[in-house]
């Protein structure tokens, strides 16, 4: 990636050739404001190879100013100073000659931490509004003024950003320009400058972008693709990878028009955004852990009361509409919960449950176990276990009545029932015929234990 210094000298050295000038302003509460510029702009307000503070920089600029722009001003310097990015036309006397109108574009330095900064460029705009203004003028040399400062106000907009190339495209002739060129695609040798960017582009996919994005980036960059959106002065963008250095990097293009006013000419500005992926990759797992937490009973691990009332909704759905496939319900109790808490204490009472949890999960591996209660379990049975639930619930049953014989053992009483496509309007029809099944069970099992 392009480094700060590189960057900063390609932006003032294509500001400079087209005579556009950079200044700054600081601002403290209680502090004559203090002002900054470039030679460029020292050139437009008379000052080249003078000395002035700071102070009487931003006095001589504030006096050069036509007092009737003054309230305007004053409004763009606060919509700057809020963190807007803020153009300004007004008229300019800084000498005996013809006023100037003068362009100014600028927006907060949210870097500056010892006052507020704001900072921009400045740019003497005078022949442009003559020939706004004339009857008949030769529409060539307004085309090129109008370019000239679209241009490079536009690259000035992109500069601001942390882009890995900038191009500069008219979508009219398809021509185009890099303005400024990563050494981390060097080594791709692609062009800088041509007549098709689109045609250039497509070209050049393969050599950089990643195989398994290279068929959606190119769909993206065809004419008949594109065309219609930009010329709809739509802003675009599109994620993709990159291999250097043996690893894919992610990349966004951003697509958006120089200026506001012209849909003839787009910035196609290209970021690095692997950390920005790497974050978002992180915030997303964290989400689906939160959601996993909040779906999770935290002593048995199986899932808790919210996540089976989430599945009865939806299965109450399928139900009402018809189209519910054939499933069941097995319902559980853990015998002597209370008896186990007042022997041995709440951590022995826990342990059971969690032995108790364990024994249903393992019985009916291919269904979701739900802890519906304190000691009340429940497990919708589909797939295998639904075609084999009177075979999986005799075995557990067996186990059952083996542990009811010996002491402080795990005792699950169970009952089970099936849907009743004729009969069950909702899903707690099948389970209270599956709850009083569990209830003749865990009768049958205490009359045992005498």
């Amino acid at each position: 990636m392009m480094d700060e210094a590189k960057k900063n000298q390609l932006s003032r050295e294509v500001l400079k050739k087209t005579k556009t000038g950079l200044w700054t302003i600081e601002m403290k509460a209680d502090s004559h404001p203090r002002m900054s510029g470039d030679e460029v702009m020292e050139h437009y307000l008379g000052l080249k190879g003078k000395k002035y503070t700071p102070e009487e920089f931003y006095d001589l600029w504030y006096a050069s100013i036509d007092k009737s722009y003054h309230p305007v001003l004053e409004k763009a310097i606060n919509k700057m100073k809020k963190g807007k990015l803020v153009e300004l036309l007004y008229v300019s006397h800084t000498s005996k000659k013809e006023p100037k109108n003068i362009r100014v574009t600028g927006r907060l330095d949210k870097n500056y931490t010892q006052g507020i900064r704001i900072e921009g460029i400045y740019q003497n705009v005078t022949d442009l509004v003559q020939l706004q203004k004339k009857v008949e003028f030769k529409e060539e040399e307004l085309v090129r003024a109008k370019n000239n400062i679209v241009t490079y106000t536009g690259i000035m907009h992109a500069l601001c950003h942390d882009y890995e190339s900038v191009y500069y495209v008219n979508i009219e002739n398809f021509k185009y320009k890099e303005y400024i060129g990563s050494t981390n695609f060097a080594t791709f040798k692609l062009q800088h400058e041509g007549d098709d960017f689109f045609e250039d582009s497509i070209e050049n996919i393969p050599k950089v972008v990643y195989v398994s994005d290279r068929a959606k980036v190119i769909e993206f960059m065809k004419k008949e693709t594109i065309l219609p959106d930009l010329k709809a002065g739509k802003n675009l963008s599109i994620r993709y990878r990159v291999v250097l250095n043996k690893q894919p990097i992610f990349f966004q293009m951003n697509v958006v028009p120089a200026l506001e006013r012209d849909l003839n000419h787009y910035i196609f500005a290209i970021q690095n955004i692997t950390s920005q992926v790497d974050k978002e990759k992180e915030y997303t797992e964290k989400l689906r852990t939160a959601a996993e937490m909040a779906n999770t009973d935290g002593l048995t691990g199986v899932k808790n009361r919210l996540a089976y009332e989430k599945a009865e909704e939806i299965m109450n759905s399928e139900i009402s509409g018809g189209v519910m496939n054939p499933f069941s319900i097995c319902v559980f109790d853990v015998n002597n919960l209370k008896k186990m808490n007042d022997k041995h204490g709440h951590e022995a009472g826990d342990q059971l449950l969690c032995e108790a949890s364990k024994i249903i999960c393992s019985f009916f591996s291919h269904s979701p176990v739900y802890r519906i209660g304190g000691d009340e379990f429940a497990v919708i049975l589909i797939g295998a276990d639904y075609f084999d639930r009177k075979a999986i619930l005799s075995a557990l049953r067996k186990k059952s009545v083996i542990n009811n014989k010996k002491a402080d053992a795990v005792v699950v009483a169970s009952g089970l029932a099936d849907y009743d496509f004729n009969k069950d309007k909702l899903l707690k029809d099948v389970f209270a015929r599956a709850d009083k099944d569990m209830y003749q069970n865990k009768k049958k099992l205490k009359e045992s234990a005498k």
